[in-house]
């Protein structure tokens, strides 16, 4: 099984797009929604003229958000697992004719406004073959080669900036921002002065009116932020800063891990990049890497909640000496020693 079809192909009014697979979560007993990711067919030559770093701007990704019964959710299951699951490309057909598969379609519009989606159906899923040109160009320029891969000293160092910046403080702790649905904290010193940012999260796509209007954040003395994996709820307020104040994020260290994401994630990779300095996790490199305020993990799971990054903060002067953030990792995946 190379596609599955949902309805004719009208080749003059239909619309294809190149996608890869980003998230199916269970909503109800019965419901299930299918994400996927991805650029217009017709963008595809212009990969060939530039890179993801000097062109990300110019880069429009859309997301599809499907919600299906379980019926389909299983043909869909079995079509993934007989093809390739969550890692290769595949060609999407959408149209206004209506077939058995709705699909909401969010465009990347560089702004923080609740998006509003485009309702279609798709026509057609087909898988485009790792040998296929059109994948191997997508990979190309959609590939974590185009970064830094950091190893355990620069980590080390980077994760240190903050406590070489500042004045040593007698107590640290870890503060948790309201975002909405999503993940935003900071060690800050006793006066809650941020000093490492841990997740950038907040409330995105179908949890955006849970974001926090009044969030303002202080970067004064902060010079590394850590992602614990590339969920959108996990940087959303990093998209938001880089699209409407990339400033106040100007010279900033960010490490985030090496892990299968896609064309939304790759670009907000580069912006980060842009404004600062982007080191990568690899996936080659376990363990634990301790600093002055405690300790950044390696959880060692196989997809993106169990793979990512976790923190323990250790501060022996305060009331709570010891705090496990473990983001969205299982605490099974998250090694102790």
């Amino acid at each position: 099984m190379k596609s599955l079809r949902y309805g004719k192909v009208d080749l003059i009014k239909d619309q294809t797009y190149y996608v890869s697979l980003e998230n199916i979560e269970q909503v109800n007993e019965n419901t299930y929604e299918i994400l996927f990711d991805g650029i217009e067919k017709s963008k595809i030559n212009f990969l060939n003229q530039t890179t993801l770093l000097e062109s990300y701007e110019e880069i429009i990704p859309h997301l599809f958000s499907i919600t299906v019964e379980e019926k389909i959710y299983f043909e869909i299951k079995v079509f993934f697992k007989k093809e390739i699951y969550k890692s290769k490309w595949f060609k999407l057909i959408v149209s206004d004719k209506e077939t058995e598969m709705p699909v909401s379609i969010y465009i990347d519009n560089n702004t923080d406004e609740e998006p509003v989606p485009e309702n279609k159906f798709i026509s057609v899923i087909k898988q485009i073959h790792s040998r296929n040109s059109i994948s191997k160009k997508l990979n190309k320029f959609f590939s974590w080669k185009n970064f830094k891969f950091g190893n355990r000293e620069e980590i080390t160092q980077a994760l240190n900036q903050s406590f070489i910046q500042n004045t040593p403080h007698l107590i640290h702790k870890l503060n948790v921002y309201n975002v909405g649905q999503g993940s935003l904290t900071a060690i800050t010193d006793q006066f809650n002065t941020p000093l490492l940012y841990f997740d950038l999260g907040g409330g995105y796509k179908k949890y955006h009116n849970t974001y926090s209007r009044t969030l303002n954040l202080c970067f004064k003395n902060t010079q590394t932020i850590v992602i614990s994996h590339w969920d959108g709820d996990h940087i959303e307020t990093a998209r938001r800063y880089l699209t409407n104040s990339p400033s106040k994020l100007d010279n900033k260290t960010w490490i985030a891990p090496e892990q299968k994401i896609t064309i939304s994630y790759f670009k907000l990779a580069a912006k980060m990049n842009a404004t600062g300095n982007l080191i990568i996790w690899p996936k080659s490199l376990r363990g634990i890497i301790r600093s002055w305020f405690g300790q950044i993990i390696k959880c060692n799971g196989s997809d993106k909640n169990h793979s990512g990054l976790a923190l323990i903060v250790d501060s022996p002067n305060n009331s709570i000496k010891k705090v496990l953030h473990p983001a969205d990792s299982a605490y099974l995946y998250i090694p102790w020693i």
